[in-house]
């Protein structure tokens, strides 16, 4: 019965929802079989298609990408390139 009093406010949205979102097959699985037809897996991990290493790109690039604020504070180059992995 604690149990089922613990998971009312999320089944009760569940209900009013007209869609939700899970991020694995298993969490969707893991809600009564009357609203699996609401739910759609959408995966939020990394695309790794997209996030890949690229061999030609220069560590002014790299943080550049990751810190723009400091676009316009560091001179190039202003840090060594970092030890290889």
């Amino acid at each position: 019965m604690r149990v089922r009093t613990r998971n009312t406010p999320m089944l009760e949205a569940m209900l009013a929802a007209d869609l939700a979102i899970a991020p694995t097959q298993w969490q969707a699985s893991s809600f009564p079989d009357i609203l699996h037809p609401r739910i759609v897996v959408l995966h939020e991990g990394i695309d790794t298609v997209r996030a890949r290493p690229d061999g030609n790109a220069t560590w002014e690039e790299a943080l550049m990408v990751c810190f723009p604020m400091l676009r316009w504070r560091l001179p190039p180059p202003c840090l060594p390139p970092p030890d290889q992995v």
